[in-house]
C-alpha cells in the first residue's frame, strides 16, 4: 500500500494488483483494514 495523499478528512491509497479490497473466508487483510492499522501506528491512535 502505497499513500499518495492525507489530511485530516481524506486518505489517498495506490492500491497493487492483487491486493483484497473486501474480507472473505480466506482471512487475509483486506485494504481497508490495512489503511486503518497505518492510521492507527503513525498517529498513535486506539482504533
Amino acid at each position: 500500500m502505497t499513500v499518495l495523499y492525507e489530511d485530516n478528512h481524506l486518505i489517498v491509497v495506490n492500491k497493487a494488483p492483487g491486493e483484497i479490497v473486501q474480507g472473505d473466508k480466506t482471512g487475509d487483510k483486506p485494504l481497508s483494514e490495512e489503511v486503518k492499522e497505518y492510521l492507527k501506528v503513525k498517529y498513535n491512535k486506539p482504533g
